[in-house]
């Protein structure tokens, strides 16, 4: 029975992915990348980004480099990511400035430390830019902290970041220049909704449908968030975005992206391409005082019905704060 159950999860999940994943690569394909405009210079300004190393966040960072913004990057492997950062301050002029600190999005204990140390150093927050992700992570693995693998990664460690580097958000925000949160997120999460039931997946795990969840749940939270902050009067705006179907080695774990990976490198849209919406949600003047928002090829779109839920919005931050021993978001644990 077991078997069977486990089965009849995975055909659901491939068939979902199917579904939802041709249309979207057919609609980009049909429509041109829209640039992210003009952006504003960046000096002065401070961001924090996940995931900043490769991919969609590595052409985002030397964006943001060369609008002379200051970067400190979160990494699980500080010594390749200072391989790959370091050479990029000298192709901007000595414009902007970069730092890689360590950063394990798996372990609490990893993003308590990584926000402990931005908060002692006293600089302000403008963009905190979530990044950072996995997919389709091929077997059921829980972390230290009894987190399924992609929760973790993509959305929990997040949410904690969010939890302990908002006070310095709200104070870096203004009424005409408001601080940014972004999540990147996916068009995947329209293929399944929060497992609230087994939310750690440990009865019957798929690779997709916990990758589906998980990008779901950073919706979920993001619009709620934005909710919060704006009936607390914060200059504060949370907003998620789907960046493309983008050709980056977030595929490593797919045997499709293995077998046929040059010809997806000729259909598939560019790092650089995925770039534009995530530097649009973090530092376009068009997306100034947007909130709860969900952008894809740097415009406002629609996320999936059970996103826009208030009752589901509420239980899945709730879950997240339990989870995270999140007291009262955005004020100092005891």
């Amino acid at each position: 029975m077991a078997m069977l159950k486990s089965a009849a999860v995975l055909t659901r999940d491939n068939v979902a992915f199917l579904l939802q994943g041709v249309p979207c690569m057919y609609r980009e394909l049909l429509f041109s990348v829209k640039p992210a405009g003009e952006l504003p210079s960046q000096e002065g300004r401070v961001a924090v980004v996940t995931g900043g190393s490769r991919g969609i966040g590595l052409e985002a960072v030397k964006t943001m480099l060369r609008l002379n913004m200051h970067l400190i990057i979160g990494s699980s492997n500080v010594e390749k990511a200072e391989k790959v950062l370091k050479p990029l301050a000298a192709e901007v002029d000595g414009k902007g400035k970069l730092e890689v600190w360590p950063l394990d999005l798996t372990k609490q204990k990893s993003v308590h430390a990584f926000c402990q140390r931005f908060l002692e150093t006293g600089l302000p927050l403008h963009v905190l830019l979530c990044n950072a992700g996995i997919m389709f992570y091929p077997k059921h693995e829980l972390t230290e902290d009894g987190f399924e693998m992609q929760l973790a990664v993509n959305h929990l460690g997040h949410f904690t970041m969010q939890h302990l580097l908002y006070p310095r958000l709200r104070a870096a925000g203004t009424a005409d220049r408001k601080a940014r949160i972004v999540n990147v997120s996916s068009a995947a999460h329209n293929c399944g909704g929060v497992n609230f039931d087994d939310i750690m997946l440990s009865t019957t795990y798929s690779s997709k449908g916990a990758y589906f969840q998980s990008k779901g749940a950073q919706i979920l939270c993001t619009k709620y968030l934005a909710k919060k902050a704006q009936e607390a009067g914060d200059n504060v705006t949370c907003n998620s975005l789907h960046p493309g179907v983008i050709y980056t080695d977030l595929y490593d774990y797919t045997t499709i992206y293995k077998v046929a990976a040059p010809v997806l490198k000729k259909i598939w849209r560019s790092p650089k391409d995925g770039a534009e919406t995530v530097l649009y949600a973090c530092l376009s003047p068009e997306a100034e005082g947007v909130s709860a928002a969900h952008f894809e090829n740097a415009a406002v779109y629609r996320s999936a019905g059970y996103t826009e839920d208030a009752q589901q919005q509420q239980k899945m931050w709730e879950a997240s704060c339990e989870l995270c021993k999140v007291g009262t978001f955005g004020q100092p644990d005891n």
